[in-house]
């Protein structure tokens, strides 16, 4: 609404837009009085939503004037003498443009949401205390206050340029949101930057299915659960494989460090996790230079997160004596986290390692006590007051086991031990990759990430690619999931060494590639189970094995694939089934001849999405499947090269009849219920992409991007989970490091400002939906000096 308005309307009609929306009932704590001020309110708003000029800043606390180079889209590129005052002008830009978020997230991640929007948010807010989110983050930010490295001393130079530009502001000029709920910016802290850490962190390795996998190890047979929820399985293209041909060498360890894997040959890892939950994911892939056009490495990712406006991203540039810079940052971090440099670029993916164990507590009769080694230990007892905007304080009491926060589980009480509560050295060791001069330097720096694990994916224009997956992976004694509390056998054993976590370097094979998926082809259950992102890796795998070289193009092409690898499975058993009626019959005529592809133009797609869905819930039709996951659909076929599925034939009876099916059965059922190919909608018409509001408000309805026709599905390439898509790639970027140095091209759902009425607000999401990108400026990412 916003976008259409602000084209069609000049600004004084676009202001009485939005006092008609104002005007309306908003529910909770929006306040639209403020708004409402003929020169102090929406007018005063939409004064500041012009793009920002080019600029020297000179701040108090930096040492040189910072020059600030503005581009068409509000990218800022910022060149500095030193990197306090980079920082500091980071900080400054970023909460010009975008305050809001950064306390917005902050609050969210501490449980502070109720101050400013009363009680309809204390549940989350209590959420959040209980798991232990607000006192990691205080935790964290004392941690790094202790240490002396730049990184660390970069979250105080960021507060004090975001500080500059709060302390700058009148009450006329707070960003929309904040006038909106009547209450002022808080001052910046490194509690932000914790916060947004740990937030992160949470959205990518905070699990909490132990439960319900335990209540499925409980009530299914071993064999059942093994083939329902399997370690591994034939279906899917791990990250790292065997050697398919010769590897490259490359030059040994790191001086002063253990070796360092250096040929293609895969690195395994002795540990277990749970796989990763789809929709929450990542793509990456790299081609080196035997395998690209342009004889030199090309790399892509795009990393799939909960689309919003403003945007999770930031785009910027940044140039200082000690690195040369490009690429998209979380507001609230004072370093780019995916970056761009004149030698290298990497993308992430998430790797979805179990990262978090949950323990059954046996509590005594006062439910202040644990058994544990033999004896009862107290519980840490902490009183914890929420305030609450509009209604009284809610108070409660935090429980604490040496083991972690204490929450409650339809098993009983549980306590958690979740890497998000141990010290973090991402920044770190995001610091070090940005200075990075080789791909040794480059690997070295990652020995200090630690959460969320990711699998990092490295190119660099000497031709080196590589990835790992890097982070805290706990060892333990004994398993994963739900541990038994009462015993120390249980406990987590430190973390795995970097140089067992799986990575390749250099394939023979000549490309790498990470979607979530398995990290390794190891026979034991290292890291994972039930590892759920299937289908993209297969679909990457088949497209770059396909041909001998890949451009740039080609790789942008493989980020807008839509191809469902689920028909793949599905429809040549479809095309053999017999004992079909006319009707279907046809559908099984337009499906065979389909080309698989969930673009918005095929009523095909539509047909097919259907059918899969009505499929997949006739065949987990047992009531077993309330309590605990359901499984993967790849589980009802055949891995490749074998006659039958791993399940029991016995899942296939439908629990609703009498009689005893079979998976033909069940199909040809599923094709009668389906309507009339003739009735059928076009994709786009019934598979829209929605991005709200940071807020997830409907009250700011207005605010969002929605019913705009979506190309994908479920775990294609290019991911659009659920009719109405709310997650999806999030920055899409290439980068080819031929012709001298890197040229790149990148698009996110979103823009730069976070003022609604800035046409910097949604400027990229067209661009976005149309899987175009914009070509990024690395020009000053090259050191003339």
């Amino acid at each position: 609404m916003i976008q259409r308005l602000r084209h069609l309307l000049p600004p004084t009609l676009l202001i009485v837009g939005m006092l008609w929306f104002l005007g309306r009932p908003l529910g909770g704590t929006f306040k639209p009085g403020p708004l409402l001020e003929p020169l102090r309110g929406l007018h005063a708003t939409a004064r500041h939503a012009v793009p920002h000029e080019n600029e020297v800043l000179a701040l108090e606390g930096m040492t040189s004037p910072v020059v600030v180079d503005m581009d068409a889209r509000g990218v800022p590129h910022i060149t500095a003498a030193s990197d306090r005052d980079a920082v500091m002008a980071m900080g400054y830009i970023v909460a010009r443009d975008r305050l809001f978020e950064m306390e917005f997230l902050w609050r969210v991640a501490t449980g502070r949401l109720s101050e400013v929007l009363g009680p309809d948010a204390v549940s989350q807010d209590q959420y959040f205390r209980q798991i232990g989110m607000a006192n990691a983050v205080r935790d964290q930010a004392k941690y790094a206050a202790d240490l002396t490295s730049e990184a660390s001393r970069a979250m105080t130079w960021y507060a004090e340029g975001a500080n500059a530009w709060i302390n700058s502001l009148t009450t006329d000029a707070y960003p929309f949101e904040y006038r909106l709920l009547d209450f002022a910016p808080s001052s910046f802290t490194a509690e932000h930057t914790a916060a947004l850490q740990l937030f992160m962190t949470f959205d990518l390795s905070f699990r909490s299915d132990d439960v319900a996998y335990e209540t499925a190890r409980r009530v299914l047979s071993p064999d059942d659960y093994a083939a329902l929820f399997p370690a591994a399985s034939g279906h899917e293209k791990p990250i790292v494989q065997a050697p398919t041909g010769p590897g490259v060498d490359l030059p040994t360890g790191i001086t002063g460090a253990a070796p360092t894997h250096r040929d293609e040959r895969p690195r395994v890892l002795p540990s277990v996790a749970r796989g990763y939950i789809e929709g929450t994911g990542s793509n990456n892939w790299a081609v080196n230079g035997a395998r690209s056009a342009s004889g030199l490495p090309i790399l892509a990712g795009d990393m799939h997160l909960n689309l919003s406006l403003p945007a999770i991203w930031y785009e910027l540039g940044v140039y200082t004596p000690t690195a040369r810079s490009y690429g998209v940052t979380f507001p609230s971090v004072p370093i780019i986290v995916e970056g761009i440099t004149e030698r290298h670029a990497w993308t992430f993916t998430n790797t979805g390692a179990d990262q978090i164990d949950r323990y059954l507590l046996t509590l005594d009769a006062s439910g202040e006590n644990y058994a544990y080694d033999g004896t009862f230990r107290p519980l840490l007892l902490v009183p914890d007051t929420i305030r609450v905007r509009g209604s009284d304080p809610v108070v409660s009491t935090l429980r604490f086991s040496h083991h972690g926060p204490v929450e409650d589980s339809p098993l009983g009480p549980v306590a958690i031990r979740w890497v998000g509560h141990e010290p973090n050295r991402t920044l770190e060791a995001l610091w070090g990759m940005h200075r990075a001069r080789s791909h040794a330097e480059f690997e070295e720096a990652t020995r200090r990430w630690d959460a969320p694990m990711q699998n990092i994916l490295y190119a660099d224009a000497e031709g080196t690619i590589a990835i790992r997956s890097t982070g805290y992976l706990p060892v333990r004694a004994s398993g994963t999931g739900l541990l038994d509390g009462s015993t120390p056998d249980t406990e987590w054993q430190g973390r795995v060494p970097f140089n067992a976590l799986p990575s390749w370097v250099n394939p023979g094979r000549g490309y790498l590639t990470s979607t979530n998926q398995r990290p390794t082809t190891a026979s034991d259950p290292y890291m994972g189970e039930d590892w759920r992102s299937i289908f993209r890796s297969r679909r990457i795998d088949t497209l770059l094995s396909a041909q001998e070289q890949h451009t740039a193009r080609d790789l942008k092409a493989y980020q807008a694939d839509v191809h469902a690898v689920q028909a793949d499975y599905l429809i040549p058993l479809v095309d053999t089934l017999t004992g079909i009626d006319p009707a279907g019959e046809e559908l099984v005529a337009l499906l065979a001849a389909w080309d698989r592809r969930m673009t918005t133009a095929s009523h095909e797609a539509t047909l097919f999405a259907a059918l899969a869905d009505t499929l997949y819930n006739l065949v987990w039709d047992e009531p077993v499947f309330e309590d605990i996951p359901r499984p993967h659909f790849v589980r009802m076929f055949a891995e490749p090269g074998r006659d039958a599925p791993e399940i029991d034939a016995v899942w296939f009876d439908r629990v609703s009849t009498p009689g005893v099916e079979t998976f033909a059965d069940l199909l040809r059922e599923a094709i009668r219920r389906q309507e009339l190919p003739s009735e059928t909608a076009a994709w786009g018409d019934v598979h829209t992409l929605q991005i709200r509001h940071i807020t997830r408000s409907p009250a700011l309805r207005a605010l969002w991007r929605e019913n705009m026709p979506y190309p994908g599905w479920k775990e294609t390439l290019s991911p659009a989970r659920g009719m109405r898509a709310t997650h999806s790639a999030s920055w899409r970027v290439v980068v080819d490091f031929s012709g001298g140095q890197p040229r790149a091209w990148g698009v996110y759902p979103g823009g730069q400002s976070g003022n609604p009425f800035s046409r910097l607000y949604d400027a990229h999401v067209d661009t976005f939906v149309a899987f175009d990108y914009y070509a990024l400026d690395l020009t000053r990412i090259t050191d003339t000096n």
